[in-house]
């Protein structure tokens, strides 16, 4: 049984996020060559190469209220005056998108972030298709993503700016609150890359547990190509003026508590104390 891996961006090894990874899980099979994975699924990447007759001839794009599925978000309530946070949900996919999706033999779509989501399945729903493809959700956060955007929504604003915008704030949050309950409550599936990065989600989402109890949970490892060090360990130390003896610690991540820095900070700091050669 093959199990189709759509790259509708392209081939491109040197770019981040969706068309990286896959570029580089393209890249390590052929290196490999195995293409199979569990229980004999074999993996087979398509590029964008649609007939003008499979393509979605004149897109339908949603009105402001009618046939969504999301009538909480325009519930009147004191954040009804926040227009562009309910823009969020009437919201789909471009066109120039559009047109390279097989309308005719799509059977599922992955959607990567909990932003994506309401966009792709209006599009689905704009062609009577969201009850037929299989929708899998992939949401790169490790923890509910309403957390780790809320905190790039305020995280520059002064004690004085939070406290004028106050209303505009908690409106935010109520509209990413509804995002993610949709989201991952209106998907099928949900891919993880392993057991553990769900930790998050059970801590910071009292909901979570009842969400996903009745969806297929996947987990799939992802990897990057190895490159070769182009700079001498010795000369680099010298460069920054590190002892060529001393014990180095990098990190490689977001420089925010979501992705963990403030648990990198708070273990250097202790390490530092004690240690005299790191």
């Amino acid at each position: 049984m093959k199990h189709y891996i759509h790259c509708h961006q392209g081939f491109d090894l040197n770019k981040g996020g969706t068309v990286g990874y896959l570029s580089g899980l393209l890249d390590s099979m052929e290196q490999i060559n195995k293409f199979d994975g569990e229980k004999g699924l074999e993996h087979a990447f398509l590029f964008p190469d649609i007939s003008s007759n499979d393509r979605l001839k004149n897109p339908v794009h949603l009105s402001l209220k009618e046939n969504t599925p999301f009538t909480e978000a325009y519930d009147l309530n004191e954040y009804s005056k926040y227009r562009q946070y309910q823009d969020w949900f009437h919201s789909i996919i471009p066109e120039v998108e559009a047109l390279k999706i097989n309308i005719k033999k799509i059977t599922s779509i992955h959607i990567h972030g909990a932003y994506n989501f309401l966009p792709a399945y209006n599009f689905l729903r704009s062609c009577g298709l969201e009850n037929k493809v299989v929708k899998i959700l992939t949401t790169h956060n490790p923890w509910k993503p309403e957390h780790e955007d809320l905190f790039h929504f305020t995280k520059n604003k002064t004690i004085e700016q939070l406290e004028k915008q106050k209303a505009n704030i908690d409106a935010y949050t109520h509209f990413l609150k509804l995002r993610d309950k949709y989201a991952f409550s209106m998907c099928d599936a949900l891919f993880f890359p392993t057991k553990h990065s769900m930790d998050g989600y059970y801590e910071s989402w009292p909901e979570f547990s009842d969400i996903i109890k009745n969806k297929p949970v996947y987990f799939s490892l992802t990897g990057t190509e190895k490159k070769d060090v182009s700079i001498p360990k010795d000369l680099m130390r010298d460069y920054l003026g590190i002892p060529r003896e001393a014990k180095v610690l990098l990190y490689m991540g977001r420089f925010i508590p979501m992705r963990g820095y403030d648990l990198y900070v708070t273990a250097a700091k202790k390490i530092l104390e004690n240690e005299d050669n790191v």
